[in-house]
């Protein structure tokens, strides 16, 4: 029930495979250890560690993201172009630190013209925003549920079946195989064949409940209460004497109810800091 729940919460195919995990990092470290052994990562410069260090067992470029959002794309369309033989680009949904979403969709058709798959980290999107890796063409999508109101510790990779059956576990133990010899195993079909151990099964059904409440309420409703209220913060701080919201893209934008400002030219008499410029903070606004 829980794993039928989570799947229709990201508009999962029918023969997509959701496996439950700990959390987003694991998600992404899952993906990374079944990857085929000559696979190519691209990703973007401005990642989440999640998004960053798991990939480096194997070949990674690194695409440097443009300030205009137009250009986006193209940059990612040379990235994928010139490493010539990409497996799998790998991008977030939206940025922990400034809110900003990237446009998923395209970036998975650019992903496909290339022969490679996407895999989004959906972390700080799923929360905000509805997520349907079918209509869109996502490969791949991890996501925390810690994130959808559910429990710590547990979270999900989910999405296409045939690395999954052919690569190695990332965790390798009861509950995944068939049967085992002395030399020889024989592993389970996925999801059981990545989720060795004894499972969490409360945050499971705990993951699960999250996602149908959250379908139940609409996530697009979700999403446009999400945007009404960064519109409302961005526009109140921008009141503020000497507060600069930091971006990476100029213009608007779809950006999330997360701002990230620097506060500059504090009048050091006022203030307990050391120096009289310069202090960042960071605010959610949900």
């Amino acid at each position: 029930m829980c794993s039928s729940d989570l799947k229709a919460f990201v508009g999962a195919r029918a023969d997509d495979v959701a496996v439950f995990v700990r959390n987003t990092t694991e998600g992404m470290n899952l993906l990374a250890s079944i990857l085929p052994e000559d696979a190519v990562v691209v990703t973007l410069d401005i990642e989440h560690h999640a998004d960053l260090l798991p990939w480096r067992t194997r070949e990674v470029h690194h695409v440097r993201v443009p300030s205009d959002p137009a250009a986006l794309l193209d940059a990612v369309d040379a990235g994928l172009a010139t490493v010539g033989r990409p497996t799998l680009l790998a991008v977030t949904g939206a940025s922990n630190v400034t809110g900003e979403c990237l446009p998923i969709r395209d970036l998975a058709a650019l992903a496909h013209r290339h022969g490679a798959r996407i895999v989004v980290d959906a972390a700080q999107l799923a929360p905000h925003a509805p997520i349907d890796i079918a209509a869109d063409d996502i490969d791949y999508v991890a996501l925390s549920g810690h994130k959808l109101y559910a429990p710590f510790g547990a979270g999900a990779l989910v999405g296409r079946p045939d690395w999954m059956r052919t690569g190695e576990p990332l965790v390798k133990g009861g509950g995944a195989v068939r049967f085992v010899t002395l030399d020889e195993v024989a592993w389970l079909e996925p999801p059981e064949r990545l989720e060795a151990g004894t499972p969490n099964v409360v945050g499971a059904v705990a993951l699960g409940a999250a996602c149908r409440d959250l379908l139940d309420l609409d996530m697009h409703r979700v999403l446009e209460h999400d945007l009404a209220i960064s519109r409302a913060a961005r526009e109140r701080l921008a009141d503020v004497p000497g507060l600069r919201i930091l971006h990476v893209f100029d213009g608007e934008g779809q950006r999330l109810a997360t701002v990230t400002f620097r506060l500059g030219d504090l009048d050091r008499k006022s203030t307990r800091l050391n120096s009289s410029h310069i202090t960042i903070s960071y605010a959610v606004f949900c």
